[in-house]
C-alpha cells in the first residue's frame, strides 16, 4: 500500500500536466481563426513586401498571423507596464501619471472613435466591429515622448522604425486569415498641437481610415495601390485641408508641383508630402465632378482591383483627368485670391 501513494501522485502530476497542455492547445487553436484566404497571388505578395520595408506599418505573414486575442497586445504584457481604458470596440494603451492626463485622453481617444465609426460606414461602406474581425477590438497606444513613440512600433513591427515626421501609425499583419491590425499608434506631440490638422482627432479618424480600407481589401485577388491613394483617402475621410482658410487650399506653387510631378497612374513624390495633401485634393476633385456615390463606388471597388483598373472601368484616362484636375485646382485658387484681395481692400 505505501508504494501505491507515490505512483499515485506521479499519475496525478502527469494528469495534470496533460490537462494543461491540451488547455493551452485549445487556446491557441480558439485564438487563430480559419483562413480567410486559400492563397494570396505572388504580385500582391511583392507589393505587400515592398510596403513593409517602407515603414508603412505593414507585417506580411504567409501563414495564419498567429493569435488574434487582445490579451497578446504588446499593451497587455507585464513588463511593458501599460494601463488601458476600454470598452465593447476599443482599447486604449496609456501610462498613469499623478495627474491622470493620460487617463482622460484614453478616455478622450475612445469617445472620438465612436464618433468616427458612422463616417467610416458612409464613406468606405463598411465599418469593422470586433466581430468582423475574430473578436479583436481596435488598439491604440498612447506612447508619452517621441523616442516612447518610436519604440513602441518598432516592438509591435519586430523591427527598428526610425521614420522621421509621422504623427501617427496604423500597424498591420497581412496573412491568409485576413488583415489583424495591431494597433494604431498616436505621436504625444498630437495632444499639444494647436493646429487642429495635426491634433489627434483628425489623425485618430486619418488612421481609423487606414484601418478599415486595409481590412477591406481582399488579399486573395491581384492588388496594388499608390501611396497618394492611400494617404489621400485618409486625408480626405478626416477633410484635413477642408475650409474656407486660403491657408487650407494648395498655393500656386503647389499646384504647378502637381502638375508637373504628379501623375495618377505612379506613387506621389515623397517630398513635401505630396501623397497626403495632393492625394487629399484629388478625392475632393473626384466627388465635385463625379459625385459622391460615386466616389465611394470608386473606393470600395478598390478593394478588389488595382486603381489603373478602376479607372478604364469607368473609362476614365489618367492623364487626361490630371490635366482637368489641374485646371479645377487652377480656377479655385483664381478665385480664392481674388476674393481674398476683395475682402482685404475693404
Amino acid at each position: 500500500m505505501k508504494k501505491a501513494i507515490p505512483t499515485l501522485v506521479i499519475i496525478t502530476i502527469l494528469f495534470g500536466i496533460s490537462a494543461f497542455f491540451v488547455g493551452e492547445v485549445y487556446k491557441t487553436g480558439q485564438d487563430r481563426p480559419p483562413l480567410k484566404y486559400a492563397a494570396i497571388p505572388t504580385g500582391t505578395l511583392d507589393f505587400l513586401n515592398r510596403l513593409s520595408r517602407g515603414g508603412n506599418g505593414i507585417i506580411v505573414n504567409t501563414g495564419n498571423g498567429g493569435s488574434w486575442s487582445n490579451d497578446d497586445d504588446l499593451g497587455n504584457q507585464t513588463e511593458e507596464e501599460w494601463a488601458k481604458e476600454e470598452d465593447d470596440y476599443f482599447i486604449a494603451y496609456y501610462h498613469r501619471d499623478k495627474e491622470a492626463i493620460w487617463q482622460g485622453r484614453a478616455l478622450d481617444v475612445i469617445r472620438e472613435a465612436h464618433k468616427n465609426i458612422g463616417i467610416l460606414e458612409e464613406l468606405m461602406g463598411k465599418y469593422y466591429y470586433p466581430a468582423d474581425v475574430n473578436n479583436r477590438k481596435l488598439s491604440i497606444y498612447l506612447p508619452v515622448t517621441g523616442s516612447e513613440y518610436t519604440n513602441v512600433i518598432s516592438k509591435i513591427l519586430g523591427q527598428h522604425f526610425s521614420v522621421q515626421g509621422t504623427i501617427g501609425l496604423t500597424i498591420c499583419t497581412i496573412s491568409l486569415a485576413g488583415c489583424k491590425t495591431e494597433g494604431i499608434v498616436l505621436n504625444p506631440c498630437l495632444f499639444e498641437s494647436k493646429d487642429r490638422r495635426n491634433g489627434y482627432v483628425l489623425t485618430l479618424l486619418h488612421e481609423m481610415n487606414h484601418y478599415v480600407y486595409n481590412t477591406s481589401i481582399d488579399y486573395s485577388k491581384e492588388i496594388e495601390y499608390y501611396n497618394w491613394q492611400k494617404e489621400g483617402l485618409a486625408d480626405f475621410c478626416c477633410e484635413r485641408n477642408k475650409g474656407s482658410d486660403p491657408r487650407y487650399f494648395p498655393t500656386n506653387d503647389q499646384i504647378n508641383f502637381i502638375k508637373g510631378r504628379c501623375r495618377l497612374s505612379q506613387d506621389f513624390p515623397e517630398e513635401t508630402n505630396a501623397p497626403y495633401w495632393a492625394g487629399e485634393q484629388f478625392f475632393y476633385y473626384m466627388e465635385e465632378t463625379y459625385g459622391r456615390d460615386s466616389l465611394k463606388k470608386f473606393i470600395q471597388e478598390t478593394y478588389t482591383q488595382k486603381i489603373n483598373d478602376v479607372f478604364h472601368a469607368h473609362s476614365i484616362e489618367e492623364k487626361t483627368e490630371q490635366e482637368k484636375w489641374v485646371q479645377s485646382l487652377l480656377q479655385k485658387r483664381a478665385n480664392i485670391d481674388s476674393l481674398y484681395a476683395d475682402i482685404q481692400i475693404q
